[in-house]
């Protein structure tokens, strides 16, 4: 936005009280701080090249009264440490008495409770069911996948008449882990109810149950071929490197039409932003899901999106969706799944855009 032909675009103006930060917790920083609040001396070419041209959008200011929006320096659960949360919420109230929006983040696979009301709230981690006012999906922010392959742009497939589908991950447990993750998730939930934990209850049906189910019934199918490398630890365990894991799970997904995304331990899915980033197809199985800009983005058209009660019809829904597609269609999906990541997902994209939210 410009104000006149010659002026310098309008930024953003963010406060955050940065007293609340320390090094050693850099990882529940509040996403937007990132480019910004760094541990070493870090000039404007090197936070572009590793954040985007969109950090241009913003600037930190050293009060409240000269911002647009206030930022909370970090996640909510980092203020559930013994003394903190007071601080947060009088951050939180000194801005709000401005007249000004307060953005807010949990992080992680676990989320904590807000203790006020009022704030932005963003977090991958979302129930439709359990939607907060003013609550958004934050997407999983990951490395460009092309770049770790050395790719400037993505490969297209070209259309078969049978679509293959790829999974490369965790979808086995041993089967002393089928028996106790039920049990460690009930536990879990009963310390919330109990004032015991602060992290909110997960459904008790672990999903590599739910990833396992799915990838069976796809195997058992004649309408799909499949290309799945199954894995009984996160990460793939030790066998191998970690450079072999990642170029394995890489090559699964350029190498396949589409990909079985299906939540992890928190209710969102890394790879569907990975496989988006790869230029393929994702076939998302939504959990009660929010995903980022469900205003913007038309997310039944970028993937094949299906209901938990429609998982026996997983192959059909996959061949149905692929039969639509004329070979033209499918190459341009390709490339309107890298764009749509590039555009709206990536940190740079998803900032770039990032004021439709407060609009």
């Amino acid at each position: 936005m410009t104000n006149k032909v010659g002026c310098q675009p309008h930024k953003t103006k963010l406060y955050a009280d940065r007293s609340h930060y320390r090094a050693e917790h850099r990882g529940r920083l509040t996403s937007i701080l990132r480019p910004f609040w760094k541990d070493a001396p870090f000039t404007e070419v090197e936070r572009e090249q590793l954040y985007g041209k969109q950090v241009r959008q913003y600037a930190l200011v050293d009060s409240p009264e000269k911002a647009d929006i206030g930022v909370l320096p970090m996640h909510w659960v980092h203020y559930y440490q013994p003394g903190t949360l007071a601080q947060a919420i009088r951050f939180v109230e000194s801005v709000k008495r401005l007249g000004k929006p307060v953005i807010t983040e949990n992080g992680g696979d676990y989320s904590v409770p807000v203790p006020v009301g009022g704030v932005y709230l963003f977090q991958a981690n979302c129930y439709k069911s359990r939607r907060r006012k003013l609550e958004y999906a934050l997407p999983a922010f990951i490395r460009d996948p092309l770049k770790e392959l050395g790719e400037r742009e993505i490969s297209i497939r070209p259309r078969q008449c049978t679509p293959l589908i790829g999974f490369c991950g965790q979808a086995r447990d041993p089967l002393w882990s089928k028996a106790l993750k039920p049990l460690s998730i009930a536990h879990r939930n009963l310390k919330f109810h109990f004032k015991l934990s602060n992290y909110e209850p997960h459904d008790l049906y672990p999903p590599t149950f739910l990833r396992s189910k799915a990838l069976s019934i796809l195997e058992r199918s004649t309408e799909v071929r499949t290309c799945f490398i199954k894995r009984t630890h996160y990460h793939g365990g030790n066998s191998k490197s970690k450079q072999q894991l990642r170029q394995e799970f890489l090559d699964n997904i350029r190498n396949t039409d589409y990909t079985l995304c299906v939540r992890g331990t928190g209710n969102f899915s890394q790879r569907l932003y990975e496989v988006l980033a790869m230029g393929r197809i994702p076939i998302f199985v939504d959990t009660d899901s929010i995903l980022p800009y469900e205003d913007a983005i038309d997310w039944r058209q970028s993937c094949v999106w299906v209901e938990p009660h429609e998982l026996g019809q997983l192959p059909q829904k996959v061949a149905e969706f692929h039969s639509a597609l004329d070979a033209q269609a499918f190459a341009e999906l390709q490339g309107r799944c890298r764009k749509l990541w590039e555009e709206r997902l990536s940190f740079s994209g998803f900032f770039s855009h990032f004021g439709e939210h407060l609009s």
